[in-house]
C-alpha cells in the first residue's frame, strides 16, 4: 500500500470524493471528522430513539430469517432435493442473484408509487408466504421428487421478492429517520421548511465559505453536517444488527436441523419474519415518511433521463457510435408536458425556446429553461446515477467470490473433521468477527492510519478490500488442496478449524468493501433515488451471482475445486486492476460533466441550485 499525504490531496479529489471532502481550514474529511462530535449530538439528540429501535430490531428479524433459511440451503439442495455438488453451488447462487437483483423493483415501488414504509410492509407480508410454502416443501412428505423440487423453487422466488424489495428501502428509510429527526439546536427556517418535506442532507459538507458563495447561513450547514454523522452513526448501528441477525440464525437453525431436520428449521425463520414485519408495522403512525414524486420528480422520468444522457454523451464523444449503432442516436430530451427541452439560445440572448439538435454535434450552446425546475432536479439525479455505476461496476467479482462461503466453503466444511459442529455453523465466524473488527476499525485502526497520513478514503478502502479477498480465496485452495491430498491418501480428515485464517480475510475485506460501499452509495445518492442507488449497489450481488452461478454450471464443473479457487482469486486480481483505474478516473470527474457537455453555461447555476435543495 501507498502513502498519500493529505496535503497532496488536489482540490478536485477532494472536492469530488463527497466522504473524503476536507475542510479549506485544514480539517479532516466529514467521516473522520464524525467521531470528534458525534458524542456530543447523541446527548443533545439521542439516535436510538424508539422508532430507530423498532427498525433495527425488525431489521435483525428479517436477517435472522434471511441467514437462516440461507445457512442451510445448499445442504437442503443436496440432502433433500438431491443435487450434485455444482449442482447445488449453482441453484444456491441463482437464489442469492434474484434475492439481490429484485430490489431494483423495491426500489421503482419505493421512489415512484408506494414510498418506503408500505413497500417494506407489502414486500414483508410476501417475504413471508414465500417462507411458509419452503417450510411447507420441506416439512411435507413428497412422494415424487419433483413436485418437492417446485415448491421449493416457489417459497424461494416469493422469499427472493420479498427480501428483495425490503433491501433498498430499509437503510434508507431508517436513515430517513434519524436526518429527519429534529433537533433541539436552532434551525432556520428554510431548514425546517426542507426537513417537514423529507429533504435528507447529503452526506458531504462544505465550508464556511462555500456556504456563504451559496448564500447559505453557517446554521443551516451545522445542521447539515450534524445529519450527515447521525446517518453514518445509523449505518454502524444497522450494520451491526444486520450481523447480530446472522450470527443467531447461522449458530442456531443449523442446530435445529441437525436434531429436527429441514422442516422446523425453515419454520423458525418464518416465525422471526413474522415478529419482524409486525414490529415493525406497529410505529407506523410515528415514522417520518418521505411521499414519493411529492416535488413533481418521478422515478420514471429519472430512468428515461439516465438513458438519453448517457445515449447523448456517447454520441458526441465516440464517432464508432454515430457509425455503426444509428439506432442509438439521442432524440429531444424528454420532459413531462412533451418531447422537446427548452433551451435558450445562448450565442444570440434570445428567451424563446428551440428545437434540441438531434444530431448531438454541432448543436447551439444552450441550458434547461429555469421555468422547468423539475426537470433540473432530475437531470441532476440522473448524472449522479451514471457518475456513480462504473464504480459499482467493477463491484460483482467481489460478490461473486464472498458468497461462495455460503456455498463452497460449506461443503469444503463438510469434507472436513468437524468436531462436533454441524458444516454450516462455521459460517457464523463471519458476522462475529464483523461486529468485532467494525468498531476496532471506526476507534482505533482507521484514526490511526490517518494519523500515519494514510490514503483511507472510501475508494482506497475497497480496493484493500478486494485485494483481501483474493489472498483468502488463495488459501482457501491451499486447505482445499490439502483435503484433496489427505483423500487420496487416506489420512485422517483435515481440521474444520483451518478454515478460520480464510474466514477472518475475507471479514475484513467485507468491511472495506461492503460496510465503505453501502455507505459510498447512500452518499452518491440524490434524496429522490436514494432507493434505487441503494438497489444498483444490491444490483452488483446479484451480477455477482449470477456470474458464480453460470461459471459453475459450466466452465467450473470441469475442474477441480482447489484449482477454481486459485481461478477465483486471479480474477478477483484482474477485478482490482480494473478498479484501481475506474477510481482514479472517478475522483478526476464530477456528477455534472454530463450535463456540462449539454448545457456548459448554466453548470454553475444547477450546482448551486442543487446544493440548496439537497
Amino acid at each position: 500500500m501507498v502513502k498519500n499525504h493529505v496535503a497532496q490531496y488536489s482540490k478536485l479529489d477532494t472536492a469530488s470524493d463527497p466522504l473524503s471532502r476536507r475542510s479549506s481550514s485544514g480539517g479532516g474529511t466529514i467521516i473522520d471528522n464524525v467521531a470528534k462530535s458525534t458524542r456530543k449530538n447523541e446527548e443533545q439528540n439521542p439516535i436510538l430513539t424508539p422508532v430507530v429501535w423498532c427498525i433495527l430490531v425488525a431489521e435483525t428479524g428479517e436477517r435472522f430469517a434471511y441467514f437462516g433459511f440461507r445457512a442451510i440451503l445448499v445442504l437442503f439442495f443436496v440432502q433433500a432435493l438431491e443435487y450434485d455438488e455444482n449442482e447445488a453451488i449453482a441453484n444456491y447462487a441463482y437464489t442469492t442473484c434474484l434475492a439481490y437483483f429484485s430490489p431494483l423493483l423495491g426500489a421503482l415501488l419505493a421512489d415512484g408509487q408506494f414510498g418506503r414504509f408500505k413497500t417494506i410492509l407489502y414486500c414483508g407480508i410476501l417475504y413471508i408466504v414465500g417462507l411458509a410454502v419452503l417450510t411447507f416443501a420441506a416439512w411435507g412428505d413428497w412422494e415424487d421428487l419433483g413436485w418437492k423440487r417446485f415448491m421449493t423453487v416457489l417459497g424461494l422466488v416469493l422469499v427472493c421478492l420479498g427480501t428483495g424489495g425490503i433491501k433498498p428501502c430499509v437503510s434508507a428509510f431508517g436513515a430517513d429517520q434519524v436526518a429527519l429527526q429534529k433537533t433541539t439546536t436552532s434551525k432556520s427556517s428554510s431548514h425546517d421548511d426542507r426537513a417537514i418535506h423529507g429533504s435528507i442532507p447529503a452526506m458531504e459538507a462544505m465550508t464556511k465559505e462555500e456556504s456563504a458563495a451559496v448564500n447559505l447561513p453557517e446554521s443551516t450547514m451545522d445542521d447539515e453536517n450534524e445529519a450527515s454523522q447521525r446517518v453514518r452513526a445509523f449505518f454502524a448501528y444497522f450494520y451491526f444488527c444486520i450481523n447480530v441477525g446472522a450470527v443467531l440464525s447461522i449458530a442456531l437453525v443449523p442446530i435445529v436441523r441437525g436434531f429436527a431436520g429441514f422442516g422446523p428449521a425453515f419454520s423458525l425463520s418464518l416465525w422471526f419474519m413474522i415478529i419482524a414485519i409486525t414490529l415493525f408495522a406497529s410505529k407506523q403512525t410515528q415514522y417520518h415518511h418521505v411521499v414519493p414524486g411529492e416535488d413533481g420528480t418521478t422515478l420514471s422520468m429519472t430512468l428515461r433521463l439516465c438513458w438519453w444522457l448517457m445515449r447523448q454523451n456517447l454520441w458526441r464523444q465516440h464517432p464508432f457510435i454515430r457509425r455503426f449503432f444509428p439506432l442509438l442516436e439521442p432524440g429531444p430530451c424528454p420532459t413531462k408536458a412533451n418531447a422537446t427541452t427548452h433551451l435558450r439560445h445562448q450565442e444570440h440572448g434570445g428567451m424563446g425556446p428551440m428545437e434540441h439538435d438531434t444530431s448531438g454535434l454541432d448543436g447551439e450552446r444552450g441550458r434547461i429553461d429555469e421555468r422547468d425546475p423539475v426537470l433540473e432536479e432530475q437531470l441532476s439525479d440522473a448524472s449522479q446515477v451514471l457518475h456513480v455505476l462504473p464504480i459499482f461496476c467493477a463491484l460483482p467479482i467481489f460478490w461473486c467470490l464472498y458468497d461462495q462461503q455460503g456455498s463452497v466453503w460449506t461443503l469444503q466444511a463438510n469434507r472436513m473433521a468437524l468436531h462436533g459442529l454441524q458444516p454450516e455453523q462455521l459460517n457464523v465466524v463471519n458476522p462475529i468477527e464483523i461486529m468485532l473488527f467494525l468498531p476496532l476499525f471506526e476507534k482505533l485502526i482507521y484514526p490511526f492510519l490517518e494519523r500515519e497520513q494514510w490514503d483511507i478514503s472510501p475508494l482506497t478502502r475497497m480496493q484493500w478490500g478486494m485485494l483481501l479477498s483474493a489472498i483468502s480465496f488463495v488459501m482457501s485452495g491451499l486447505v482445499e488442496s490439502w483435503i484433496e491430498y489427505n483423500n487420496d491418501h487416506g489420512v485422517d480428515k483435515v481440521s474444520v478449524f483451518w478454515q478460520l485464517p480464510q474466514i477472518t480475510i475475507l471479514a475484513v475485506g467485507e468491511i472495506f468493501v461492503s460496510v465503505t460501499g453501502l455507505e459510498f452509495a447512500y452518499a452518491c445518492a440524490p434524496t429522490r433515488v436514494k432507493a434505487l442507488i441503494m438497489s444498483l449497489f444490491l444490483l452488483t450481488t446479484a451480477v455477482g451471482n449470477m456470474f458464480s452461478g453460470a461459471l459453475y454450471s459450466t466452465v467450473f464443473a470441469h475442474m477441480d475445486r482447489s484449482t477454481i479457487m486459485h481461478v477465483c482469486a486471479l480474477l478477483m486480481m484482474c477485478n482490482l486492476t480494473v478498479f484501481y483505474f475506474l477510481a482514479k478516473w472517478w475522483k478526476q470527474t464530477d456528477a455534472m460533466d454530463l450535463r456540462r457537455s449539454l448545457f456548459p453555461q448554466s453548470t454553475n447555476e444547477i450546482e448551486m441550485e442543487t446544493t440548496r435543495r439537497d
